[in-house]
């Protein structure tokens, strides 16, 4: 999840977009980076030598640029919305490790962070323009 969310986070940086959005990317980007190895470890600490793979096996394809640059609020509305699968992710999580063990507070840091990315970008897509009908029909 979170090689997907850094290959997008990073090709919406150099859009043509507000300031304060291009800052909740790059620190969501920079975030992303840093949590990924975080997760990393809790999954190198918590798999099954005989039944998981590594995660550095996983492969990811870029977003698509031309996607990208014609609809940013669909963009950055599917930023906000990975953000929030990862945060049910880190919940479920929780629900499977000690309270009181070096995990849960890895991930509670985790959930606290991505939580006030979400906020900050829900709150910037609040003010962004939404497509008319007419332009969704060129843009079809």
């Amino acid at each position: 999840m979170y090689k997907k969310q850094e290959l997008l986070l990073r090709s919406v940086m150099s859009l043509d977009t507000s300031y304060k959005l291009r800052k909740i990317c790059s620190h969501g980007y920079l975030t992303t980076v840093l949590f990924k190895k975080d997760v990393g470890n809790i999954y190198d600490s918590m798999k099954s030598s005989l039944d998981d793979g590594e995660l550095g096996s996983i492969t990811v394809s870029g977003p698509d640029k031309d996607q990208i640059s014609k609809d940013q609020r669909m963009i950055f509305s599917e930023i906000a919305m990975r953000h929030e699968s990862l945060l049910r992710e880190y919940n479920h999580l929780l629900g499977v490790v000690d309270d009181d063990g070096e995990i849960s507070v890895s991930c509670r840091g985790h959930i606290d962070k991505l939580t006030i990315l979400r906020d900050s970008l829900v709150k910037e897509l609040e003010k962004m323009p939404k497509l008319d009908e007419k332009e969704l029909v060129s843009v079809a």
